[in-house]
């Protein structure tokens, strides 16, 4: 069983996608995935878990850089770590926070390999 925060973030990823034909396209039934989940029975939820999972494995999330990387590679900050200017917390943060999809794109960044 997955955790619930996410099945709900893939849940919200694969509306968003297939949110032009909802009714059509959608993994888990247009009546379940927008209608009232309190009629739901417990073998509905199994199903709805087990649809949203699977559309989460094949539609891997695109993975962007970090904003480390991003500014090496813009020349903004030195591609080292002896640069003790921008402060521990602030170096650690750029180095393990991917840029955002939407702030990625806007900055015409292309995605790495998808995780797994």
């Amino acid at each position: 069983m997955a955790e619930y925060q996410e099945v709900m973030r893939q849940w919200r990823r694969m509306c968003k996608k297939n949110q032009t034909d909802c009714t059509r396209s959608c993994p888990i039934g247009a009546n379940l995935a927008c209608g009232d989940l309190s009629v739901a029975d417990d073998e509905d939820i199994r199903k709805a878990e087990t649809a949203i999972m699977a559309w989460a494995a094949e539609h891997p999330e695109p993975v962007y850089p970090t904003w480390w990387k991003y500014m090496c590679m813009i020349g903004v900050i030195p591609n080292t770590l002896g640069d003790k200017t921008l402060g521990e917390v602030t170096v650690e943060r750029l180095m393990h926070t991917s840029i955002p999809a939407d702030i990625a794109e806007k900055l015409g960044l292309k995605p790495k390999e998808a995780r797994p």
